[in-house]
């Protein structure tokens, strides 16, 4: 585990401690996952199924097992495509394989697959999926330099935080789209973005949001050279 960095291990410690295993032991959290998905047959588990085989494949995504962190997301698409009312849960393991594509710099299939799910989403509304598949298009379109498209895809997910008064949702998703101004050298727009993403973050109290608004915000300033400020 020496290997992982401590942002992947600190997500791998919450996962495993919410199955009840060791949150040293992350193998294990990836068999007892593998193992509830497996053996229960009832058709009332079916949701839980695919829902252990989503956390499976982010275990195998952090851990850098791309491959079978595709494969055990597809295993949970064809389980929720089991289950009766299940749109949700089909878009999220949809979204989930485009991450994985998207982290290996496959964009054409990663953006095909997030397409998938907002295909299922425009007949059965859920807007905090809806909402993180745009981030993540807006994401894909920032790391191709394609700006005006990940400018169009955050402000979607914006409307949508906006329109559910997600605040902490709404904080980043400013915050992503200032990011993509300030790659644009537009540091005059990035920075009126950033400063409102602080003001959200700061009125909730979410310390790690305000801690990332002020570090953007001094990336901001640097650039324009206003140093008292950075």
């Amino acid at each position: 585990d020496a290997a992982l960095r401590l942002p992947q291990r600190r997500v791998l410690i919450l996962e495993a401690e919410k199955l009840g295993c060791s949150p040293l032991d992350f193998a294990e959290a990836g068999i007892r996952i593998s193992s509830l998905a497996r053996t229960r047959q009832d058709g009332r588990y079916r949701r839980d199924q695919a829902r252990g085989f989503r956390i499976l494949g982010r275990i195998y995504t952090y851990l850098g097992d791309y491959e079978k962190a595709i494969e055990v997301h597809e295993e949970s698409l064809r389980l929720a495509r089991e289950i009766p009312d299940s749109a949700a849960s089909q878009a999220r393991s949809l979204h989930k394989v485009g991450i994985v594509y998207n982290r290996i710099g496959d964009y054409a299939q990663a953006l095909t697959v997030y397409e998938q799910a907002l295909d299922i989403l425009s007949d059965n509304e859920n807007p905090q999926i809806e909402s993180r598949v745009f981030g993540d298009i807006a994401a894909l379109y920032l790391n191709l330099g394609e700006y005006q498209k990940a400018i169009d895809f955050r402000n979607k997910q914006i409307e949508i935080n906006r329109e559910t008064g997600a605040l902490q949702d709404l904080g980043n998703s400013l915050g992503g789209l200032g990011i993509v101004y300030q790659s644009n050298s537009d540091y005059y727009t990035a920075t009126n973005l950033f400063e409102e993403q602080l003001e959200i973050m700061q009125e909730i109290g979410a310390l790690r949001g305000e801690a990332r608004a002020l570090g953007n915000l001094g990336s901001d300033y640097q650039a324009l050279g206003v140093y008292s400020e950075a």
